[in-house]
């Protein structure tokens, strides 16, 4: 939750002239002005950071553009993203499995799945009926490191030939390749991410958009008296 302090932030100016416009009316206009660059830069965002893996985009800063969304404080309005994960991007920490019971498996989660190519961005491994675990062994003890697709298999092309003299046709198999297999996630203990202050907007870019919301109304309301 970013806060946006009216008060400290604003200028002489529009500090001196604030008397004449009402504490709810000037909060409605700084948490839209604020709201507003957020909505901005977050779909900004979306469009510059593309899927490392190449998969099927899942929009994220769009949506969390969308749910952007502001409330008045006590000294001002506090501008915020309803999205989960917004905040995790921006200030960073780690995630723990949460221990909670698997629907899918009926045991509790102790591993974070994270997606190893693109079929498997933006999507649970759930979603997925045919993945095994992948076991290695560290030390004295076997352990899952990945989900890793069931089998493969392997695909042959045919093709008609007609026999000659004979007015047969014949199936011949062609080259075969290999169909399914690899790793969809790897599974982890823990995701550690730092912070990343490019995930907000700047201070002074709120600020600015804030104020000259705030003068213009301002100046619109004493020019009608």
């Amino acid at each position: 939750m970013i806060s946006v302090s009216i008060v400290d932030n604003a200028t002489p100016a529009i500090r001196d002239a604030m008397a004449r416009a009402s504490g709810p009316e000037v909060k409605q206009i700084a948490g839209r002005a604020g709201a507003n660059v957020f909505k901005s830069w977050f779909r900004e965002r979306n469009s510059s950071h593309p899927n490392a893996l190449g998969g099927k985009r899942t929009n994220f800063w769009s949506k969390a553009a969308a749910a952007v969304n502001f409330q008045e404080a006590s000294s001002g309005v506090d501008v915020f993203s309803a999205m989960a994960g917004v905040l995790y991007q921006r200030f960073g920490g780690d995630l723990v499995p949460s221990g909670r019971i698997s629907a899918a498996t009926g045991r509790p989660i102790t591993h974070l799945a994270i997606p190893a190519r693109a079929e498997a961005h933006g999507k649970l491994p759930s979603e997925f009926n045919d993945l095994v675990p992948m076991i290695r062994r560290r030390g004295s003890r076997t352990t899952v490191v990945a989900l890793m697709q069931a089998a493969q298999q392997r695909v042959f092309f045919y093709k008609e030939t007609k026999k000659a003299l004979r007015g047969q046709y014949r199936k011949f198999s062609g080259a075969g390749e290999i169909s399914g297999g690899g790793v969809f996630f790897w599974l982890v203990d823990r995701v550690s991410k730092g912070p990343d202050a490019t995930v907000f907007p700047p201070d002074d870019l709120i600020r600015d958009a804030v104020q000259l919301r705030l003068l213009n109304f301002i100046v619109r309301k004493g020019s009608r008296g």
